[in-house]
């Protein structure tokens, strides 16, 4: 007569397995870089909409999450980057409104 120990013995060894490599997995690759927003400020944002890319030396970093105008009349975009490449932007970082051509 076969026992079914042996069976859920194997079932339990390879869940219990599968548990700590899927935690191993997490703690060594982590949940990410935290996204973050920040706030720049231009004399003319005409081109400018919520969503648009925001791009370092042609890598997507974050997206335009908010514009505002400013009282002294200014622009104000708060983007929000969410890579972990550019986590923080070094002191002193410009930002350049570019249009996007079909091409890239």
């Amino acid at each position: 007569m076969k026992t079914y120990a042996g069976t859920w013995r194997r079932v339990a060894v390879s869940a219990a397995l599968f548990v700590v490599l899927a935690a191993l997995a997490f703690l060594m690759l982590g949940p990410g870089a935290p996204s973050y927003n920040i706030k720049v400020y231009f004399l003319n944002a005409a081109q400018l909409v919520k969503g648009n890319d925001v791009q370092i030396a042609g890598t997507k970093v974050g997206t335009v999450q908010d514009l505002a105008i400013t009282p002294n009349g200014q622009a104000e975009a708060t983007i929000e980057i969410d890579s972990s490449d550019y986590t923080p932007l070094r002191e002193g970082t410009r930002a350049v409104i570019r249009l996007q051509s079909i091409s890239g």
